[in-house]
C-alpha cells in the first residue's frame, strides 16, 4: 500500500512537471512505451524486481534501453527513482501517470474484450459511438480473450457490458436449469 501511495505521488508530480514544460502528452507516450517494454521483456521485468541488483546498474540499463526514445523529463525520472530507492515502483508510476493524464485531458479509458483483435476501422467506429454516449474523449484498449467465443465485453467508468457469446450461453444455462 505504501508503494502504491508513493507511486501516486511520483506520477502526480511527474504530470505537474510535464504540464509546466508543455510535455504532458510526450511523457504520456513515454510512460506507455516504458510500461509496454518492461512488461513485454522478461529480462527487464526481472531486472526491475530483483533486489540484489544495484540501483545504479538498474538505472544505467534502463537509461541505455530507452535512450533517444523518451523525453529528457522521463529519463530524469529514472535518476530520481534511483536516488530515492524507488526504481522497483516504475510500473506502478507508469500506470498512475496514465490515470492522472487521462483525468487531466478528460480521456476515458475503455477496455474492449474480444475473441479476435479489432481492426483499426472497427476501433475508430467504436471510439466515435462510445464518445457520443459518454460525452468524453475515449482511448480504446483491445484485450483479446478467446474464452468469450464471440461478441464483446465493454468496461469503462466502473461498468461492464457483457455482450459475449459465452455470457449468452451462461444465461441460457441458468434459464433452463
Amino acid at each position: 500500500m505504501i508503494n502504491r501511495r508513493s507511486s501516486f505521488r511520483y506520477a502526480k508530480a511527474l504530470l505537474n512537471v510535464a504540464k509546466g514544460l508543455n510535455k504532458a502528452e510526450q511523457v504520456s507516450k513515454d510512460m506507455t512505451l516504458i510500461g509496454q517494454t518492461i512488461r513485454n521483456s522478461d529480462n527487464l521485468f526481472a531486472l526491475i524486481k530483483n533486489p540484489v541488483i544495484n540501483l545504479h546498474n538498474k538505472r544505467t540499463i534502463l537509461t541505455k534501453v530507452f535512450k533517444g526514445n523518451i523525453s529528457d523529463v522521463s529519463e530524469k525520472l529514472f535518476y530520481l527513482l534511483e536516488k530515492r530507492r524507488r526504481l522497483d515502483t516504475i510500473l506502478d508510476i507508469v500506470d498512475s501517470y496514465q490515470v492522472f493524464f487521462n483525468e487531466y485531458k478528460n480521456i476515458e479509458r475503455v477496455e474492449v474484450i474480444t475473441c479476435l483483435p479489432l481492426k483499426e476501422e472497427d476501433k475508430v467506429d467504436m471510439n466515435k459511438k462510445i464518445e457520443t454516449i459518454i460525452n468524453s474523449s475515449v482511448t480504446i484498449e483491445n484485450i483479446v480473450d478467446k474464452s468469450i467465443i464471440g461478441g464483446l465485453i465493454l468496461r469503462f467508468k466502473g461498468y461492464q457490458y457483457d455482450g459475449s457469446i459465452f455470457n449468452a450461453f451462461k444465461r441460457l444455462e441458468k434459464k433452463y436449469q
